[in-house]
């Protein structure tokens, strides 16, 4: 999915460019934070984590084998400086 297309991303946090449902409008911030920490944004009736969306912005999809590690291991921080890419 093309989320710069929906999505625009500044100091970690994730806005909205597109009014994605009828309480949520363009400029808002977009997710929640889920009871283990972490930001998922609803869209389309799915579900993501937003540094999944955050990487894939910034560098593309996340290969196969691999996932997203917050480096100061704190999962609300989505900063793109504190993302990595690791292998299980």
């Amino acid at each position: 999915m093309n989320f710069n297309s929906i999505l625009r991303y500044e100091s970690g946090k994730l806005f909205w460019t597109i009014k994605p449902s009828a309480k949520v409008f363009v400029g808002d911030e977009a997710g929640s934070i889920n009871d283990e920490g972490y930001i998922k944004v609803m869209y389309r009736r799915r579900s993501y984590q937003a540094h999944h969306i955050v990487w894939v912005m910034h560098n593309g999809e996340i290969p196969d084998g691999y996932e997203i590690d917050h480096e100061n291991h704190i999962r609300s921080d989505n900063r793109i400086e504190n993302l990595r890419l690791v292998t299980r």
